[in-house]
């Protein structure tokens, strides 16, 4: 993103914070700004091994993110949030309030020019979708970032994502793979508004990615607060107690190429040219067995007889060291496709199973599963299917949640 655009994140996320966390840092907007477009100028010092005062303002790795091919992961161009998080809070606690501005302020840099759809495939954007013989030779980078945005007010609450740094990275994957998933889903739609002229539209896409990473920015800031040792508010704590897998990037899985190579959220169509539905699973009222719409994640297993490939499907997480205490959710098959591959649901901690559901078939309802993850560093949930090459399952994991069992006060 331009300049503008840098600047807009970092006023609207600073403008919307809640009292406690803005009591510190509105005061420090200007110190937060003036960082901010360090990254672009210091790039070719950073390059070259400069050094200088501003050095430390930077990973010894300053330089990963690589934006200049197809990217097989979010990951490989998301910015180093561990560093600048230890960094600013480290610098919260020492009373240098002006050092974590300057770190922020960096920071904000970074999950800008994460959010930028031009950053995003933008060398094969011509490939992908040519331009009009009048603009053939267009530099396709600077015709995507050159559209302003136009937000004014950030409309979200921020939130603390965590108790500790461990617990707020985690909760970040999931923040960074949402923020990517939209900026590269807004790249063809903005070209094809531009190659048209028609840069409103353009520019609508871009204030949705920019609301995004303000919030994003502003969560960040909330909870350096908090892990520097200001008291979090009660309504942070409670909302804290639990955390939807939905919202949590998984840092593996395997599931069917067919869909996408990808778990799917909350919705899915299962014909192909058909509506997409929400997800739902059959449950029990009283005796009559209905089906109900969910919010859950579903991972379908490999249906296709390939050599060294069996008909699973699995999420990986790792999990923040000493934060949650038990996985809850329900385990059921697509409810109203009666021709799918039977399945069983396991999860795992560190590779021991800890909890299955059996064997389930089309037309059975849910089941409840809980396990025990205390002191576990990997938590995997597995789905097999029967190994019916001529039909998928749907398997649905509904509400999947992470506790941390903390009591009500």
């Amino acid at each position: 993103m331009n300049g503008p655009e840098h600047h807009a994140i970092v006023s609207l996320a600073l403008t919307n914070l809640p009292a406690w966390a803005a009591e510190t840092w509105t005061p420090l907007e200007g110190d937060v700004l003036g960082s901010c477009m360090l990254p672009d100028q210091k790039a070719l010092a950073l390059l070259r091994g400069e050094t200088g005062p501003w050095r430390h303002y930077f990973p010894k790795r300053a330089c990963r993110l690589h934006f200049n091919s197809a990217q097989a992961d979010w990951r490989a161009c998301a910015p180093d949030s561990r560093f600048y998080l230890r960094k600013v809070v480290s610098s919260l606690r020492k009373g240098d309030l002006q050092e974590a501005a300057r770190f922020a302020g960096v920071y904000s840099h970074w999950v800008a020019d994460f959010a930028q759809p031009a950053h995003h495939y933008d060398l094969e954007i011509a490939t992908l979708f040519p331009p009009p013989p009048s603009m053939r030779n267009c530099e396709y980078h600077r015709m995507i970032e050159d559209i302003p945005s136009t937000v004014k007010v950030l409309r979200r609450r921020p939130r603390v994502l965590g108790h500790t740094q461990a617990e707020c990275l985690f909760r970040l994957s999931g923040r960074f793979e949402t923020l990517f998933r939209a900026s590269v889903a807004a790249l063809i739609p903005m070209t094809q508004a531009i190659y048209r002229r028609r840069h409103a539209p353009a520019t609508r896409l871009l204030n949705g990615i920019v609301t995004d990473a303000a919030a994003l920015f502003a969560d960040f800031c909330c909870t350096a607060l908090v892990l520097s040792g200001v008291s979090i508010p009660s309504a942070e704590r409670r909302r804290l107690r639990t955390c939807d897998l939905r919202d949590i990037a998984p840092d593996r899985y395997d599931v069917e190429y067919n869909f996408g190579h990808r778990p799917l959220r909350d919705w899915i169509t299962v014909e192909s040219y058909g509506h997409a539905q929400p997800l739902s699973v059959y449950r029990l009222d009283g005796t009559e067995v209905i089906a109900e719409p969910v919010q859950g994640i579903c991972t379908i297993p490999h249906a296709l007889p390939l050599e060294s490939v069996e008909p699973v499907a699995w999420l990986e997480y790792r999990l923040p060291k000493g934060t949650f205490a038990r996985f809850h959710c329900e385990a059921g098959l697509l409810s109203g496709i009666e021709r799918q591959a039977a399945a069983t649901f396991e999860v795992l901690v560190d590779g021991r199973r800890v909890c299955d559901s059996g064997l389930l078939i089309p037309g059975q309802p849910a089941v409840v599963l809980e396990a025990d993850v205390r002191g576990g560093k990997m938590l995997r949930l597995l789905v097999r299917s029967d190994g019916s090459t001529d039909k998928l399952a749907y398997p649905v994991w509904a509400k999947p949640c992470l506790e941390t069992g903390e009591q009500e006060t």
